[in-house]
């Protein structure tokens, strides 16, 4: 009984205590979605149906590093992705494959400038698989923790 009695008390002090974020963390404040999404799904506009949006957390590592997404499409469907970068980790990179990441290049963001939040991004009736790869660089002092809204939108035909 006085164990049960322990391990209540216990649970109550561990579980009542509200969660500790440092500041700096891997998910700084602005990282949300009502944040990100809204200026991202209004570059959707006019034509494409709004399809969903989601949020990519980055959290610099020692050394650079790379994440990946594969986004399988339908054909018949033309897809518009449109990456807002407003809180992306400086010097990190978007790279579009046609399939894999041994594929054609279909899109990076090193062609744009550093200063260009929304990046937009159009499919083609031949794309029937993107390969989305972040290239993270090494934490330092310029490079903290961040992240990406991805907003999808689709035509059909």
């Amino acid at each position: 009984m006085k164990r049960l009695l322990f391990l209540c008390l216990l649970s109550l002090l561990c579980y009542s205590q509200p969660l500790q974020v440092k500041a700096g963390g891997a998910n700084p404040a602005s990282c949300k979605l009502r944040n990100l999404a809204p200026e991202a799904n209004a570059k959707l506009k006019p034509g494409f149906t709004y399809d969903g949006a989601r949020i990519v957390r980055f959290k610099p590592k020692e050394e650079a590093y790379k994440k990946r997404i594969v986004m399988p499409l339908y054909d018949g469907v033309e897809y518009k992705y449109v990456f807002n970068r407003a809180e992306y980790p400086i010097g990190a990179e978007i790279n579009i494959y046609n399939g894999n990441v041994n594929a054609r290049l279909l899109f990076s963001s090193a062609d744009f400038d550093e200063s260009e939040n929304l990046l937009t991004y159009k499919t083609t009736s031949s794309v029937h698989v993107l390969y989305i790869e972040f290239s993270i660089p090494a934490a330092s002092e310029v490079v903290k923790p961040g992240c990406i809204c991805i907003s999808t939108g689709y035509i059909l035909h």
